[in-house]
């Protein structure tokens, strides 16, 4: 997330490939929170460097195999969402972001 952060897109793309695949050595309680975070962040290094069809199919997929989380996301707390889903929540709040936001005029 580091690299993403410093616009070093084509580095954050191998380190997040390489965290989504060494995720199956994680434990399966932080599985899904790995990959899924490593996934929304790879799709914004591709919305970044121009590949938005790619990060649009990847951001959609991950988000169809999160955990649901409560309807109403300003009583994440009360409902027992525990850390890794809200961090996981707001990795993809971030990346949905990026395709809702206007244009930059050129």
């Amino acid at each position: 997330m580091v690299e993403y952060r410093q616009g070093h897109y084509a580095e954050a793309a191998k380190a997040l490939l390489a965290a989504d695949n060494g995720s199956e050595q994680s434990s399966r309680d932080h599985r899904p929170f790995i990959q899924g975070t490593a996934r929304f962040y790879h799709a914004m290094t591709l919305f970044q460097q121009g590949n938005q069809a790619e990060a649009k199919d990847i951001l959609s997929a991950t988000a169809a195999a999160m955990k649901p989380l409560p309807a109403n996301d300003k009583d994440l707390l009360a409902a027992r969402t525990n850390q890794d889903d809200l961090l996981l929540w707001l990795a993809y709040q971030e990346a949905r972001a990026l395709w809702e936001k206007p244009a930059s005029p050129r």
